[in-house]
């Protein structure tokens, strides 16, 4: 009795796994291949073999080898499909229409790879997205309409994903992390339905458009979901502007352009973002003590900040590199730094300047300040700032003919004193000062230095 028992639960499970075979292939599927026979015109019956245009039961193959070189294109119209397989060295393109897809995109690797490019029109994604070759928009919208799953899953770590609009509808996620080190690139708007989306913790999300762009999530706020793994804001112009809480869980990079968060909060690192801190350098301070240069800078507020290269030159133009000073990576508190050069082989005039690169390669360069070494000047001497007007940066220029206690103080139109630039013993040498007057408005200002008994003042003009 057990043993018929068993045979029958064998047979009733066969069954089962037969007719759900049935149900997940349809048994009328067809296979459709580009021949572009007649034209471009993706909805031409005659450009496909066999002839017809594909159907809602179809799976396509784009070839790489059209007739006459002509790859289809899709202009009008609303098509779907099972499946797309867009073969290397194949194109295709779609200005309009809709293309819906029920299943699985395959865009294809190889030298050249498949390449699907997109300047308008909707294109819809059911299952997994796999482009190991080129999707590149530039217009038009990508919508994730079902969940990844199945043999493959999607994968952003290869090919080039260049998106313009994107939307995910509620309730499914596209696996855009699935494996780490995916790159999403994106020219237009992010529109996410999917409240508990959490899985792009792996994935880096570039905005890289020219026009203003968007942000949506209905994803929840840390420390549940994530919207973005990482967050890049990569334009060279227009805005990114908030229409929801966002929460990155790694890094966000401001880029050099606006983000708004328009009344939202912005969470990164499971942390408020609260702005951009960028590294602004309050002052740069070259001096000569017992023959050796002292540098010496101040930073009001840091961001990514990896460090700084200590730079010198003889002429100002071939630069060497002396050191290198660790920065403070984030920091919205002043910082301040030295750095002591005896390295010269000579007497004479030197040129220093700092290289501040941040954690992502990127750098800039303080103002230059020159030194002389090893000579005693003639005469005090309080030099013309240099560049005047200025915006926001100048260097201020001084000798000192003995060792002298010495202040340089920065004063109003009408006197009254505004801060203190130096205040310190020094040797008799050339001294230079870069400052920083980001915090003053525009307008007239006098410098006046004070060494022992030598006073003298002059007129800078600061320039918004």
């Amino acid at each position: 009795m057990k043993k018929n028992n068993i045979e029958l639960n064998i047979r009733f499970f066969a069954c089962l796994i037969f007719f759900t075979v049935i149900i997940v292939i349809p048994v009328n599927a067809d296979f459709k291949t580009w021949t572009g026979s007649v034209s471009t015109n993706w909805e031409t019956a005659g450009n496909w073999n066999p002839s017809g245009v594909p159907t809602s039961v179809s799976q396509v193959f784009i070839s790489s080898n059209p007739s006459g070189g002509r790859f289809p294109t899709i202009s009008s119209g609303n098509f779907t499909i099972i499946e797309i397989t867009i073969q290397p060295g194949a194109i295709l393109n779609q200005s309009n229409g809709t293309l819906t897809i029920t299943n699985d995109i395959y865009i294809s690797s190889g030298s050249p790879g498949g390449t699907y490019n997109q300047t308008g029109g909707l294109l819809q994604i059911a299952d997994d997205w796999v482009n190991e070759g080129t999707f590149n928009s530039t217009g038009g919208t990508v919508e994730f309409t079902g969940p990844a799953y199945g043999e493959h899953y999607s994968t952003f770590a290869s090919g080039t994903n260049q998106f313009y609009n994107i939307i995910v509808d509620s309730g499914f996620d596209p696996d855009f992390d699935l494996v780490e080190g995916s790159v999403i690139k994106i020219g237009g708007n992010f529109t996410n339905y999917n409240s508990s989306l959490d899985n792009s913790s792996n994935a880096t999300f570039i905005f890289n458009g020219t026009g203003d762009q968007t942000i949506y999530s209905a994803s929840s706020p840390v420390p549940t979901e994530y919207t973005f793994g990482n967050l890049v804001n990569e334009k060279t112009s227009g805005t990114i502007t908030l229409l929801s809480d966002i929460s990155v869980k790694s890094s966000f990079t401001p880029g050099t352009t606006q983000t708004y968060l328009n009344g939202h909060v912005l969470w990164v690192n499971d942390q408020i973002y609260d702005g951009p801190l960028p590294v602004e350098l309050v002052f740069f301070n070259a001096s000569v003590r017992n023959n050796s240069v002292i540098l010496s800078w101040k930073t009001a507020t840091e961001i990514q900040n990896y460090g700084f290269e200590i730079e010198r030159s003889l002429d100002s133009k071939n630069w060497t590199k002396l050191g290198f000073i660790n920065g403070h990576g984030n920091s919205n508190s002043p910082k301040e730094y030295s750095f002591e050069d005896n390295s010269y082989s000579k007497s004479g005039s030197y040129y220093y300047r700092l290289k501040q690169l941040d954690v992502n390669g990127g750098f800039s360069f303080s103002n230059t300040i020159p030194v002389v070494i090893g000579q005693v000047p003639n005469n005090f001497e309080l030099y013309q700032n240099y560049p005047n007007p200025f915006n926001p940066t100048t260097i201020i220029k001084y000798t000192i003919v003995e060792e002298s206690f010495v202040t340089v103080k920065v004063y109003n139109i009408v006197g009254s004193e505004i801060m203190t630039l130096v205040n310190e013993k020094l040797g008799a040498g050339s001294y230079g000062y870069s400052f920083n007057a980001s915090s003053l408005s525009s307008g007239a200002y006098i410098y006046k230095i004070q060494a022992g008994n030598f006073s003298t003042a002059k007129k800078m003009i600061l320039s918004k």
